[in-house]
């Protein structure tokens, strides 16, 4: 026989689940704690409006992250989303469908894919940032657009760690007399390195080259020198800065040096959300399928994606 609870019963647990729950919170000195959309909506200083259907929704509200200030607002969403975990990869906006949004980042840049993969090399990048000078996750940016941060390929072109380098034969080769960490070695038809911090060191060292004297936690400095990194020819305005008839790119012309290059910027706001790759081979412009949609998150926003996973700092 089922028992079935009198109205008085059922009207009194729900009055004693209450009372339990706030007799615990008073002993513990806190506030009570749920983790509804609502509740992360306040936390993180967001007007209150119907529940979000997803995670993603939060993120990707009608007030955007960028309308409350960046540097506050994804450091919050962050820490309210530690308890209940966050999933590996939030679909930036473009991946959803919905509009990016206009002034600068407006989605959480730890979300995006393959970024758990360059945490792992970590240890590498910290030692050739302590030697070069140069941040470690601008350095994880580099080998996340160059190898997807895969251990066994180098930061300078995505190769195997082992094989050739033609961009490093190309630009002062190597020498069997130059030899230390992060020297390219000769043989095996060219240069190449013989591990991946022997990599970092190397692409670290380029990058303060063509930072110079300059402060590289400026957007515009750390774009340009990530632009420069991969060759000024992928430059979606042209050295003209009018563009080219065969790229629907619509930013033209650029703010600022770089300010039109994909492996810089792509995804990095409204204006860069749909860029293009121009050379898809070297020396050779529009072929092998050449103009195309860079599908990868630009080297800005992954540099800002690694720093989140590490603090509640912005890089820049």
């Amino acid at each position: 026989m089922k028992y079935k609870p009198t109205t008085t019963v059922a009207i009194a647990i729900p009055i004693v689940v209450l009372l339990v729950l706030l007799i615990a919170n008073n002993l513990t000195g806190g506030t009570l704690v749920t983790h509804t959309k609502e509740d992360v909506r306040v936390l993180v200083g967001l007007p209150a409006q119907d529940q979000p259907n997803s995670r993603e929704d939060v993120l990707q509200s009608e007030t955007s992250v960028t309308d409350y200030g960046f540097m506050k607002v994804v450091p919050a969403l962050i820490r309210a989303f530690n308890d209940t975990g966050l999933p590996d990869a939030i679909d930036t906006p473009e991946a959803s469908g919905a509009p990016l949004g206009g002034g600068g980042i407006n989605i959480d840049p730890r979300g995006i894919a393959g970024l758990g993969r360059c945490m792992q090399n970590k240890a590498i990048y910290d030692q050739a940032a302590a030697a070069t000078g140069i941040p470690w996750n601008f350095l994880g940016a580099l080998h996340f657009r160059e190898g997807a941060c895969d251990p066994n390929k180098s930061l300078i072109s995505g190769r195997k760690i082992g094989n050739n380098e033609p961009d490093v034969v190309a630009n002062g080769g190597c020498s069997a007399g130059d030899r230390g960490p992060g020297k390219p070695r000769p043989g095996r038809g060219g240069c190449y390195f013989n591990t991946l911090l022997d990599s970092a060191l190397f692409a670290g060292n380029i990058l303060k080259r063509s930072v110079g004297s300059r402060n590289p936690q400026e957007v515009a400095v750390l774009g340009e020198v990530f632009a420069r990194y991969n060759g000024l020819g992928n430059r979606n305005c042209g050295s003209s800065g009018n563009g080219y008839p065969e790229v629907p790119y619509s930013g033209c012309p650029p703010t600022h040096l770089g300010e039109d290059h994909p492996y810089a910027y792509n995804k990095y706001d409204a204006r860069h959300s749909t860029m293009y790759t121009i050379y898809c081979e070297d020396g050779k412009r529009f072929t092998k399928g050449c103009p195309r949609v860079d599908a990868n998150p630009g080297a800005l926003l992954v540099a800002f994606g690694l720093q989140l996973l590490t603090t509640d700092t912005p890089p820049l």
